[in-house]
């Protein structure tokens, strides 16, 4: 609990220059079904999505709880993963699934969140961006005016 509040003072501060997020998950699977209805009512098409410490941690492989997030989240939306880093093992987990990978993505700049709006053909009104990182990830998703959610902790 203590954790929590630390982490929510924190990101108020932050948020004060840069905008809050417009969803707060404790964890990506915290989405659950009912959750992906309620997005499609608001017009959300698409998800850009991290990986380190947002699907997995210390660069190991993703776990089962999340691999069937992300078959969930796929059935559902156009999906797109950016990151700014590169894991071979994971972008072949993501293509066997249909998912473009982007790696290398040097977030917040803006260029490769318009080439991730590109591939996934969707206005970023109506595009999700879902990480753990306010800077490069929120702050990077709101500056090209995309939905966010945060991620607090990976899980």
């Amino acid at each position: 609990m203590l954790y929590n509040n630390v982490i929510n003072e924190i990101l108020d501060k932050l948020c004060i220059n840069i905008g809050k997020p417009d969803l707060v998950l404790d964890s990506v699977n915290e989405m659950e079904l009912e959750h992906i209805y309620d997005l499609k009512l608001l017009g959300i098409k698409a998800i850009i999505l991290d990986v380190d410490d947002t699907l997995r941690t210390n660069m190991g492989s993703i776990p089962a709880i999340n691999r069937e997030w992300i078959n969930m989240i796929n059935n559902n939306f156009k999906v797109i993963v950016l990151s700014n880093g590169k894991d071979y093992r994971i972008e072949k987990y993501f293509k066997s699934l249909g998912i473009t990978y982007i790696s290398l993505a040097n977030k917040p700049l803006k260029k490769n969140f318009i080439v991730a709006l590109d591939n996934l053909e969707t206005k970023p009104s109506e595009t999700l961006f879902i990480g753990n990182d306010i800077i490069a990830d929120i702050y990077g998703a709101k500056r090209n005016d995309i939905k966010t959610a945060y991620v607090k902790k990976y899980k």
